[in-house]
């Protein structure tokens, strides 16, 4: 089954495939579409942050690493990559690293609620806290 909107696949119908397949125990299958989804020219940098944070929430943490990390080769510099790259380093215990992007992502904050939330993770990291996943 390939799932189309007006005949094409996209990031949101492979992203939903991939989850019915894990529900049904197709764990290849499921690959296979998230690796369709990640290459879609229709995800967008926020798309794929989500698809990392749910893989988080999962507790895929090493998916969701690699998600942000193609993420960032992939849409270099636009928001919110250097969020999910605050993410990723703060989950595999770099804080130094999570530091620094977090500063970046604070300063790109596209508004006053994201920017606070990122000046809060920014505070935690400093402190040598960790930060909420």
């Amino acid at each position: 089954m390939t799932p189309a909107v007006g005949g094409s696949e996209t990031f949101s119908t492979l992203t939903t495939l991939r989850r019915a397949q894990l529900a049904n125990g197709r764990d290849a299958d499921a690959t296979k579409s998230l690796e369709k989804a990640l290459a879609s020219p229709t995800a967008t940098p926020i798309a794929i942050h989500y698809l990392g944070r749910q893989l988080q929430a999962e507790g895929k943490t090493n998916e969701a690493v690699r998600v942000y990390q193609l993420n960032a080769k992939r849409f270099p510099g636009q928001w919110p990559v250097n969020v999910g790259l605050t993410r990723a380093y703060a989950a595999t215990g770099d804080r130094k690293k999570a530091l620094e992007y977090a500063k970046l992502a604070a300063a790109q904050a596209p508004d006053p609620v994201n920017k606070k939330n990122l000046e809060n993770m920014v505070k935690l990291l400093e402190e040598g806290k960790e930060i909420p996943q």
